[in-house]
């Protein structure tokens, strides 16, 4: 039995527990949907809890890939600009909790609070190297310590998407603490203040007259 059979197994996993939550989707089904037999199944995973965590993982390291991609393929600047563009995604994505987030703090909460852990310091070690380069460009403040700084904002915007997910009332201020935290995070380690020039901005659109995109500050 081949080790691409696991992952099949990890990633339908992934897909059907997103959309309906963990406690929803049985062992029997999985096997049932991708025609594997239960004792396939246990090849591979000695329980469904198991399986949950391998899914984590696999979660874990698909946006891990995503930051390399986004602080080690784009320029300082184009980061920037699209962090300020995810206060105008929130509505969208916090409009409920994902059916997978609710059951893991329901009835996998050690895990979660692992899950949680894995996320912050993956974000972690990535920022560190995007904020030393945003330093050398002249971008980011040169005197903020770079692993300081990049634990505080790490923390930081989980603890801004916890208070979207955790707290209903508040949905409808969505859009406010997504701008606020996102506002907050930027504005506090950059050399030059950014500074709204239009309407737009107040939805979470931010750009600097001062900094181009070729990274000079004018």
């Amino acid at each position: 039995m081949s080790d691409k059979q696991k992952e099949n197994i990890v990633q339908f996993a992934v897909e059907k527990m997103y959309k309906v939550g963990i406690r929803s989707v049985s062992i029997d089904d999985i096997c049932r949907e991708l025609g594997i037999s239960k004792k396939t199944f246990y090849v591979y995973f000695e329980s469904k809890d198991q399986l949950v965590r391998e899914m984590l993982a696999l979660l874990e390291q698909k946006l891990e890939n995503k930051i390399l991609r986004e602080v080690g393929e784009k320029d300082v600047i184009q980061v920037l600009q699209e962090w300020g563009e995810m206060a105008r995604r929130t509505k969208k994505d916090f409009k409920q909790t994902p059916p997978i987030v609710y059951d893991l703090q329901k009835y996998y909460p050690n895990l979660y609070v692992q899950h949680k852990g894995h996320l912050c310091e993956m974000m972690y070690r990535n920022l560190v190297p995007f904020i030393q380069k945003g330093q050398h460009l002249g971008v980011f403040r040169k005197e903020l310590d770079a692993d300081i700084t990049a634990q505080l904002l790490a923390y930081a915007h989980y603890c801004m998407i916890e208070t979207i997910q955790n707290y209903p009332k508040r949905r409808g201020e969505m859009i406010k603490i997504a701008k606020q935290g996102i506002d907050v995070m930027i504005q506090g380690i950059l050399a030059t203040p950014l500074v709204p020039q239009n309407e737009e901005d107040t939805k979470g659109n931010t750009t600097n007259p001062e900094i181009d995109n070729s990274n000079n500050i004018k």
